[in-house]
């Protein structure tokens, strides 16, 4: 799927269709419709406004699919004030279990010696859900370095 697809799905998808986005963007409808026609030649959609319709579509799919199209990796990095010891446990297991699924997919893949299509998309999907795991264990760190120095400077 190109860019240019993604953002028509998006701006279609929105709730309420191209209409309702376009008044959020103060744009007339028609104008909107033409930038997020991929086959119209006369209007374009620029990458702030491709920007603004992911975000007020509330859509991640605009950077999966460029991140994807740069053969890169796209997840969320949650900001956290700190974490008790049960949930940087939890995360550890997480991440160890997200490792496993994505050592087991290779495994499998290359059982008949070769690795298809399919099975490339498998290997990609799960190393960035063990990508997306061990960021969000070095967030909650990072919380609790925050935390600490918060502690710090009260006393």
């Amino acid at each position: 799927m190109s860019i240019n697809d993604v953002i028509y799905r998006i701006a279609h998808g929105y709730p309420g269709g191209i209409k309702a986005l376009a008044a959020r963007m103060d744009k007339s409808p028609a104008v909107l419709q033409n930038k997020v026609n991929p086959n119209c030649d006369t209007h374009h959609t620029y990458a702030e406004e491709a920007a603004q319709i992911a975000d007020l579509a509330d859509s991640d799919d605009l950077a999966k699919e460029y991140c994807a199209r740069r053969n890169m990796a796209c997840f969320h990095i949650t900001e956290h004030q700190g974490a008790s010891d049960m949930e940087l446990l939890d995360l550890f297991i997480n991440m160890e279990v997200e490792k496993a699924d994505w050592l087991k997919t290779i495994q499998q893949s290359l059982s008949d010696g070769r690795i298809d299509p399919g099975e490339a998309a498998r290997i990609k999907k799960e190393s960035r859900d063990h990508i997306a795991i061990i960021a969000e264990l070095t967030s909650r760190i990072d919380g609790m370095v925050q935390e600490r120095r918060k502690v710090a400077r009260e006393k």
